[in-house]
């Protein structure tokens, strides 16, 4: 980064590609539209809505939504 903005991408993450290599049963967590696949394929999916608004395509199939850094962070401990 160099004042606030991003000067390169080195790669990005095929998440469907991450997800059929993950051993079962696994917690995803994701707030875009982008995250939603991985968040239905996952045991437990979380919607996280502590930066910004939870798309509704994860709202649609995550098992739990969460809107508090600190309670995500205690739920994640408490699995």
């Amino acid at each position: 980064m160099k004042d606030d903005y991003i000067q390169d991408i080195f790669s990005i993450v095929d998440k469907n590609a991450v997800i059929s290599q993950m051993v079962l049963p696994f917690v995803a967590v994701g707030d875009g539209n982008n995250d939603a696949e991985m968040i239905e394929e996952a045991e437990i999916g979380i919607g996280y809505g502590g930066v910004r608004e939870i798309a509704p395509s994860v709202l649609a199939c995550a098992s739990h939504a969460i809107y508090d850094e600190k309670k995500l962070v205690e739920f994640l401990e408490r699995l």
